[in-house]
């Protein structure tokens, strides 16, 4: 398409000028942080409304926001006008201005639905992402799901252990091991052996019931910077 800008430019401008933790931190906090089924099935016209309400109820002072409406059907009279105007096709939802600095931030819905196990993981990952201190290793050792007999033997082989909790974490010499479950959820035999073997060893081991839970364990144990209210 003649004279229409790259796509690619839109991206170039929109992580030079990207918030450095604010919008995208707000994104994962109020969408995901609670891990609600309710929100996890949400459209992406509904977490639009729900963050234009943040917005609005929540903005810092000083702060110019807008949204592009450059979506939808456009009937192709209608298309070549907005293009002649100078609409410009992959815009951001919205911008916002401050201090002399631009914005940009697009929304997206989540993808197929998590289980409420599966949610809580992503959540607590989140935090690690943008909470946990510089010095903090963690991981999720893969070794959940449905295996066939050959690859379960050959991971056996290779080390994969039975049981290994959700998150293994490591701060300046101390190690961390964190069983996450939905609520109501409950330990398998293998994982009670996990843990009762991780403390043996030195290790620190916990049980986390729901986001909320799980936080606290990691603020208790000092892996996380500040605290979620």
């Amino acid at each position: 398409m003649s004279g229409l800008p790259q796509r690619r430019s839109i991206r170039q401008v929109s992580r030079r000028h990207r918030p450095e933790a604010q919008l995208q931190a707000a994104v994962v906090e109020h969408l995901r942080l609670r891990a609600r089924p309710d929100v996890l099935a949400m459209s992406e016209q509904q977490i639009h409304r729900a963050i234009i309400w943040h917005l609005e109820t929540r903005a810092a002072p000083n702060t110019f926001w807008f949204h592009v409406p450059n979506g939808g059907y456009r009937r192709p009279a209608e298309a070549k006008i907005l293009k002649s105007l100078g609409v410009v096709r992959g815009t951001p939802d919205l911008c916002f201005v401050k201090d002399g600095r631009a914005y940009f931030l697009e929304l997206k819905a989540p993808g197929r639905p998590l289980s409420p196990a599966h949610a809580i993981h992503a959540a607590v990952c989140d935090h690690l992402r943008l909470r946990a201190h510089p010095e903090v290793l963690f991981l999720h050792p893969a070794n959940g799901g449905s295996r066939d007999i050959r690859e379960a033997a050959h991971l056996k082989r290779m080390g994969v252990l039975a049981g290994a909790s959700d998150l293994l974490l490591w701060h300046r010499g101390n190690s961390f091991a964190l069983e996450l479950k939905a609520p109501g959820g409950r330990l398998s035999e293998a994982q009670l052996e996990f843990m009762a073997r991780f403390n043996e060893a030195g290790g620190h081991s916990a049980c986390a019931e729901g986001v909320d839970r799980a936080v606290a364990v990691l603020e208790g144990w000092g892996l996380l910077r500040g605290r979620a209210s």
